[in-house]
């Protein structure tokens, strides 16, 4: 089970349905019951501890704030350090990037055989382009290559 916590609620959805299991979203914010629109709010609890490995058809509950954010902690204060993702399943490496405060990290295929990353967990980070231990701006887009396991 990925760390939810920051991400869009509609990008989690989709990456546990991806993973077989269901979603229900619950709103966090003072005074509102109903989510609505799920990609106007970002998850900032979730039922299932993450790295679980919840069996297919499980449901997961995810508490939602309205809005974009870091779990409502807001932008991250000053540059992070580069975590080394090379040889991480791209799951465990976005994990790992969102972790720094980084939820701009994409995954890109780096062979011509495949255009676009549908299960991250089914790839396998083989280059980053920010050097592992360098300094950088979290807010930035980090791009990972990654391989079909």
């Amino acid at each position: 089970m990925p760390d939810l916590r920051g991400v869009n609620a509609a990008m989690a959805r989709d990456a546990l349905a991806r993973r077989g299991l269901s979603v229900k979203f619950a709103s966090a914010e003072p005074g509102v019951s109903l989510v609505v629109q799920s990609a106007d709010w970002h998850v900032v609890r979730q039922s299932v501890a993450t790295g679980a490995k919840p069996a297919a058809g499980t449901r997961v509950d995810l508490a939602v704030r309205k809005g974009v954010g870091d779990a409502g902690a807001g932008p991250p204060s000053g540059p992070a350090t580069m975590p080394r993702v090379v040889g991480k399943n791209g799951d465990d490496a976005l994990s790992a990037m969102r972790n720094i405060g980084c939820w701009k990290a994409v995954l890109a295929a780096a062979d011509s055989s495949h255009q676009m990353v549908l299960n991250p967990s089914n790839w396998t980070v083989t280059r980053q382009l920010v050097r592992a231990g360098t300094k950088f701006d979290p807010d930035a887009v980090v791009v990972l290559a990654v391989t079909k396991k």
